[in-house]
């Protein structure tokens, strides 16, 4: 499993505009082969509007195709709207987890 992890500035008063624009997006996004969910992480701190969203992606290769055909550019584009600048972005392998994706542990090495 891999993880594509946002670093994301919002808007003053836009958490609930973004958590809106966040779960049309996943719609889209549960049609991308080798999609497995995401973690809308809030701020640390009413002072501060940084958020993390953490996507998951059954491998490397299926998150490269969601850059592909264009998903990535479209999710960017709308979340954009919500945030200050753009996101930074980076790319993870996942190495351990515990979530269970139709009762089945999502972990390395299995299929969830």
């Amino acid at each position: 499993m891999h993880a594509r992890v946002w670093r994301v500035r919002m808007l003053p008063g836009k958490t609930e505009d973004f958590k809106a624009a966040l779960q049309a997006l996943s719609e889209q996004a549960r049609r991308q082969p080798g999609y497995r969910g995401f973690l809308l992480l809030g701020p640390a701190g009413e002072d501060t509007p940084d958020t993390t969203v953490i996507g998951l992606w059954e491998s490397f290769d299926a998150m490269r195709a969601s850059e592909r055909n264009l998903f990535l550019t479209q999710a960017l584009a709308h979340l954009y709207k919500f945030s200050e600048g753009m996101p930074h972005i980076i790319e993870r392998p996942v190495l351990s987890s515990n979530f269970e994706v139709g009762g089945k542990s999502a972990g390395p090495g299995t299929r969830a």
